[in-house]
């Protein structure tokens, strides 16, 4: 009996993988629990590892090709096993069915796997973590079901873009089974629909000699070598593209006294020094700054929150994403519960976070439900960062390099270490009152620190 082998789902926020490496390769026999194939979403590398004994008969994805969840990967020759097509509902037999839901895209089975919340799909599973990339923090605010009465037939990521864009999905032609309108038929009307406005622009003010030049040919593009993105890359592209699309920004920055925060972290490390710590941990200025943010997140919720379509969803947990850079790209870990943890754990999970995310180790849990996110490029040499806002989250903090700068204090000029923070705010859930206390907060607590007391 053949059974499917999809590309599992780890959460609601996986759309796609892409095989990195077969480990069973075509012909050869598999034991239940025994690894089948790594996969890399955006996120995270993960191994797929079987559901029963078997055997591959046929390889449909190769190493490095990139999938929708739920494609059909590999085939397999099991025993007393029901085929992947009748797990799923299939009436035709595994060879139509198979076939059918290759050309749909297995939207289906990606609904399914949606409503189940399992990478547990058709004789695969994704090990370890399976089930909690997308997992969101709990809040105050739920959003509400899609309706069962629209005439429209949408997947609810594609009513939403419609929704926040003011498309009426009746104009879109829909590519999903059946003629679903799904979230990339929408994207491609956007995009066909700006393109004819910039056509109509054009035309219009070449007619009145204004812009004639922008109807002509600019000449031949400067030559280049493509480099592909990575699946982190990739998705980072996208995500911050859609950040910019979906959340109005805006920006304030202070110039914060860094002295108090250098006189703790300098505390700390000689006390460690002394073996007076027992610890190996040295806190870095960014833990010292989670601690901080945490605590001003828990008296100014606003800023620990989303925009959702019927209102602002505010989070009860405090779950601070960190930005690392990777050689795949950026990846954001998150300190969960970070208000209710002490400095030297924080400084241990951040260190354990940072190294797996540079060797590519990082599990579903590691980056999923964060509710804020702090980028860090002080040690570039950076001054100064307008960080783009981590998606759907309301806030995103950049934090500068510490510089030795003139300061005024008691009417003399005198040296002072000072560091720049910008808030990036969602406006839709921060105006520039609540954003600005969010911050004042932060630079108060910063300012105030002691080094005998700690934050």
């Amino acid at each position: 009996m053949l059974q499917d082998i999809v590309m599992p789902k780890l959460g609601l926020t996986m759309s796609e993988g892409t095989v990195a490496r077969w480990i069973v390769s075509k012909g050869e026999p598999y034991r239940k629990g025994d690894p089948l194939f790594e996969a890399v979403t955006d996120k995270i590398t993960f191994t797929v590892e079987a559901q029963g004994d078997g055997k591959i008969v046929e390889v449909a994805v190769s190493e490095g090709e990139t999938v929708p969840v739920g494609t059909v990967v590999a085939r397999a020759e099991v025993g007393g096993e029901a085929t992947a097509s009748e797990q799923a509902g299939g009436a035709d037999g595994p060879g139509g069915e198979y076939e059918r839901q290759r050309a749909q895209g297995h939207e289906a089975q990606d609904q399914q796997a949606q409503a189940r919340g399992t990478a547990k799909l058709h004789g695969a599973s994704a090990s370890p973590g399976a089930g909690s990339e997308g997992a969101a923090p709990s809040g105050s605010r739920l959003e509400a079901p899609e309706s069962a009465g629209e005439v429209v037939r949408a997947s609810p990521a594609a009513k939403r873009l419609a929704r926040e864009h003011n498309v009426d999905l009746a104009k879109v032609p829909g590519t999903g089974p059946g003629g679903r309108v799904v979230e990339g038929d929408v994207r491609a009307f956007l995009d066909a629909m700006l393109g004819a406005a910039a056509d109509i622009i054009a035309r219009a003010t070449g007619e009145r000699g204004v812009a004639e030049p922008l109807a002509r040919p600019l000449g031949t593009a400067p030559s280049g070598t493509s480099v592909p993105y990575t699946a982190i890359g990739r998705t980072s592209a996208e995500r911050t593209t859609l950040s910019f699309r979906t959340a109005p920004h805006f920006y304030i920055s202070m110039d914060v006294d860094a002295a108090a925060l250098l006189a703790l972290r300098e505390r700390i490390l000689e006390d460690a020094s002394r073996g007076e710590t027992g610890e190996t941990v040295r806190p870095s200025i960014n833990d010292i700054l989670v601690k901080v943010v945490a605590r001003s997140l828990a008296e100014n919720r606003y800023a620990n929150a989303s925009a959702a379509d019927e209102g602002v969803v505010v989070y009860q947990e405090i779950n601070i994403g960190v930005a690392v850079a990777t050689e795949q790209g950026l990846v954001v870990p998150v300190v969960h519960n970070a208000d209710r943890k002490t400095l030297l754990e924080i400084a241990r999970e951040t260190k354990e976070l940072s190294g797996r995310a540079r060797e590519g180790r990082l599990e579903p849990e590691d980056v999923a439900g964060g509710t804020f996110t702090i980028s860090n490029l002080g040690m570039f040499g950076v001054d100064e960062l307008c960080a783009i806002i981590n998606p759907p989250q309301a806030a995103i903090l950049g934090v500068g390099a510490v510089r030795e700068r003139p300061v005024v204090k008691g009417g003399a000029v005198v040296a002072g270490l000072e560091m720049r923070l910008t808030l990036s705010a969602d406006h839709r859930v921060l105006d520039g009152a609540s954003a600005a206390r969010f911050l004042g907060r932060v630079k108060e607590i910063v300012e105030s620190l002691d080094p005998d007391v700690g934050v």
